[in-house]
């Protein structure tokens, strides 16, 4: 151990007074008092502890017991090492044998441990990404973001729980300090560029379909992922394999291959294939050496099948034209494999096909003997310089006026600069000069990012070196320097005919030995061409009463079209949703775009959506069974109302003149909407409605007393009976002239609307047209007749009932009221009551009211017949 470094020493008390001085915080628990306060520190701190007077304190350093406590202990920790200690406390008065007064344990970190450059884990959102910013430790992340083309710096800290939006073509550039003040490496990220969440994996081999070869297990991954699979149907995290290239499956019959992978954020994700292996031999099979499941076809291969066989490329496998050649070429440093799918008759064998050389063993990253002291100078995505150094750094872009280093630097990369930097601790205060050129731009990638034809890419001339990289549909790992293959005048890339595949190509940029930033290129090269896509419903459905999953499925791009534009649309679903109160008709067209441009023919079709409809049309004499569609619609009422059932409401639609014999109470709300139609109702007829909805509008309704013997008595049955829910009839005509003594409403604890609406009834004893009972009613411009022996046309109790510009007609044998109200509230608004067939003198009175009704309001009321106009009373 070296001389001073013990982790218990004394000090003269001269220094515990320089720290007393230099403004240490004092931290004292029920009288124990420490010098620094317990947390955690970046340099090494003097320990000191006070024993207040009249008691002696015994002192425990991580379970020892110190003797010495007078003295200040050092608390330290070596470079790059990171050291707690554990200090109990326990307070006694001077007695011998006192008992504890108190116990109390502090706790300090000595951390002298630079924390990992931060990781960011990215989602894409539109325009940009959000990105979660993490490091190995509890730290705070400061960072800043940095816009090319409009020059805005912004500047920010986050913990590692909060996000930050990246938005397109800016670059972010961030540190983590810990709770000692320790300050990480800096890292940056794009939102092109970074590592986004999502499934890491794609499965390109095996695919679904029986085979007649074993298959080979090929993955296209984000670097660094690790992945498991089973071939049993089995959890891969619990008893999986590690997947780490292609890989021969030995299985044959029914395979349940299942991968698994967790994402950047930490999401596992999980992919199941089930398809079947029943070998059969080929006559390809002398020409292909696999080794781990994979055909080596080198950088160049052509081969032309033997007759009766056919060939597609990629996935899908069964799309695309087949063909009786393959042809297959990568220039130097590409690797790609092609899973290769080849039919004769109904057989089918699929193998995997490598072209390129595999590449060299890649050295790891250098950790020869450097310098922890050293200042580590790097360059992050071009506009980012940082040193990293225990000491102070200063910086200059003139070469004259000098900043001292506190993050990282803000670089301009249009043009060529330098910039100039020294540390007086290192290396006498040398002043070192950095180049920066300026950012090459990459050349020649397709318009939209998607081609059938080759693709040279190419970068303008710059002192760079590129180091390149290729993968598929992930981001490749870095090129390494002086081992990856240059970029020199461009680099050739192109797809075998018949296949469709995504090219991404990483170039680091070194000049000086330093790597400035990287360059990416990402495109598809796509000569497979698309199918006629499929909307997902047959062909010959035109009409749906419910609303309509909508899943259009074909190659590559799919373009939908759905007009009108209502609907709704979850993932690769649409649902037409239609509208509850009318039928909407939808034109749905459709085609395939491939990712080079091409088109499809359109699809089209038309579908109505109609939606809880019933159709009604006593006309119907057609072939196909009733079920209330357009096409066959139920000839009665009843059948209509036997189908409502449900949460929602419900619509029928009538035509002609259809019966009505059964009573219904109703298992939804209804809407009877007629076209000249006339409901004929039977004597047992009722339409019940609780707690529901009811509404009618364009329809004459009938209920004759043909049928019945007036001789006899009958039981009194109402019409339409509506409690707990709302009565809504519109333009319609009600004619009962069964002589019951029910009346032909009944309304409830309900709300009733009557709007241009006739109602006509005939009884033998006792007469009521509308019964309503602690409900809203509201009558407009509506007429009302009722004749019998006693009649009372409209009986209101409770509520409240508003009369305008109608008219209520009675015809009596006896006596007659045309309105009686029990405790409600009235309001008239132009209303005429008349008592028809008046020969003498009558005791008649239109508006009968109890004592406890009140008339809201008066306006515009005529009354002609009757002896009263408005009498009040009790029962």
């Amino acid at each position: 151990m070296k001389p001073g470094r013990h982790v218990i020493g004394s000090v003269k008390p001269a220094l515990t007074v320089l720290l007393l001085l230099a403004g240490f915080l004092l931290h004292a628990e029920h009288g124990v008092t420490v010098i620094p306060v317990p947390g955690s520190y970046a340099t090494d701190q003097l320990l000191s502890i006070r024993t207040p007077p009249d008691a002696r304190l015994t002192v425990y350093l991580d379970g020892k017991r110190l003797d010495d406590i007078a003295s200040p202990l050092l608390l330290y920790a070596e470079y790059g090492e990171q050291r707690s200690y554990r200090i109990q406390t326990e307070l006694r008065s001077l007695d011998p044998d006192s008992p504890l007064l108190e116990s109390r344990v502090f706790e300090w970190i000595i951390d002298k441990k630079q924390p990992a450059s931060p990781r960011f884990v990215l989602n894409r959102v539109d325009g940009g990404a959000q990105a979660r910013i993490r490091s190995d430790e509890p730290a705070v992340m400061h960072y800043v973001l940095y816009h090319p083309y409009y020059q805005a710096v912004s500047r920010g800290s986050v913990s590692d729980r909060d996000s930050v939006f990246i938005p397109e073509d800016t670059v972010i550039c961030a540190f983590a300090e810990d709770r000692a003040g320790n300050r990480s490496l800096p890292s940056s990220a794009t939102a092109e560029n970074g590592v986004h969440a999502g499934k890491p994996f794609v499965m390109v081999n095996p695919v679904p379909g029986s085979w007649a070869n074993r298959q080979t297990l090929l993955l296209d991954t984000r670097p660094e992922t690790e992945i498991r699979y089973t071939t049993d149907g089995s959890d891969p995290l619990v008893s999986g394999k590690t997947y780490n290239g292609p890989v021969l499956l030995d299985e044959s019959g029914p395979v349940t291959l299942r991968v698994s992978a967790r994402g950047a954020d930490g999401t596992p994700w999980t992919e199941t294939v089930l398809y079947t292996v029943a070998e059969q031999a080929s006559v390809l099979d002398q020409s292909i050496s696999l080794t781990d499941g994979v055909f080596e076809a080198g950088p160049f291969y052509e081969a032309t099948l033997p007759e009766g066989f056919t060939a597609t490329i990629g996935n899908p496998w069964n799309s695309g034209q087949p063909r009786k050649s393959l042809l297959f070429t990568v220039p130097e440093g590409v690797r790609r494999m092609y899973p290769v799918t080849v039919r004769n008759g109904a057989v089918y064998w699929r193998w995997i096909c490598a072209v390129g050389t595999s590449p060299s063993a890649l050295p790891s990253e250098k950790t020869d003997g450097e310098n922890p002291l050293q200042p580590k100078v790097s360059i992050h995505d071009w506009h980012f310089f940082s040193v990293s150094h225990s000491a102070p750094v200063f910086y200059s872009r003139d070469g004259s006026s000098w900043t001292q280093y506190t993050e990282p630097v803000v670089l301009d990369r249009k043009k060529d600069a330098v910039i100039h930097w020294y540390s007086p601790s290192w290396d006498g205060g040398k002043v070192r000069t950095i180049s920066l050129p300026a950012k090459p731009q990459l050349s020649g990638l397709p318009a939209g990012g998607v081609t059938a034809n080759p693709v040279f890419l190419s970068a303008s001339a710059s002192p760079f070196t590129l180091y390149y990289s290729t993968g598929g549909d992930f981001l490749p790992g870095p090129p390494v320097y002086e081992h990856s293959p240059v970029l020199a005048s461009g680099l050739l890339l192109e797809t075998p005919h018949g296949a469709s595949e995504t090219c991404t190509v990483r170039l680091a940029a070194y000049h000086d030995g330093i790597m400035h930033g990287e360059l990416t290129a990402r495109f598809t090269l796509d000569r497979k061409p698309p199918r006629v896509p499929s909307l997902g419903i047959p062909a010959d459905l035109s009409w749906s009463r419910e609303p309509l999953p909508l899943r259009v499925s074909g190659e590559d791009m799919v373009q939908v079209s759905l007009v009108p534009e209502q609907y709704e649309h979850t993932g690769s679903a649409w649902v037409l949703t239609g509208n509850p109160a009318k039928s909407i008709t939808y034109t749905i067209r459709s085609f395939s775009v491939d990712r080079a441009g091409n088109r499809s023919p359109i699809v089209e079709q038309t579908m109505t959506i109609d939606r809880n409809a019933v159709y009604v049309d006593s006309g119907y004499r057609g072939t196909l069974p009733s079920d209330g569609s357009p096409s066959a619609p139920f000839t009665d009422l009843d059948s209509a109302l036997d189908l409502v059932e449900g949460p929602d409401p419900w619509r029928i639609l009538v035509r002609g003149s259809v019966a009505l014999e059964r009573p219904h109470t109703l298992r939804s709300s209804v809407s009877l909407i007629g076209t000249k139609a006339v409901l004929q109702a039977g004597p047992a007829a009722v339409l019940r409605s609780y707690s529901n909805n009811l509404s009618l509008s364009g329809i004459t309704l009938e209920r004759n007393g043909r049928e019945i013997d007036r001789t006899q008595q009958v039981s009194p049955v109402p019409l339409m009976e509506v409690a707990n829910g709302t009565l809504s009839i519109d333009e319609c005509a009600i004619l009962d002239r069964t002589a019951t003594n029910a009346p032909v409403i009944r309304v409830e604890n309900s709300h009733a609307t009557f709007k241009s609406v006739k109602i006509h009834t005939e009884s033998v004893d006792y007469g009521t047209a509308v019964d309503v009972r602690n409900s809203n009613f509201h009558v407009r411009d509506c007429h009302i007749e009722s004749s019998a022996r006693i009649v009372s046309a409209v009986a209101v109790t409770g509520g409240r009932a508003t009369f305008i510009n109608s008219d209520i007609v009675v015809s009596a044998e006896r006596a007659a009221r045309a309105i009686e109200c029990w405790g409600s509230r009235l309001v008239i608004s132009g209303l005429r009551l008349v008592r028809s067939g008046t020969t003498g003198t009558n005791a008649d009175t239109a508006l009968w009211t109890d004592r406890n009704t009140v008339i809201v309001s008066e306006k515009a009321f005529d009354v002609t017949g009757f002896r009263y106009r408005k009498k009040s009373g009790e029962r």
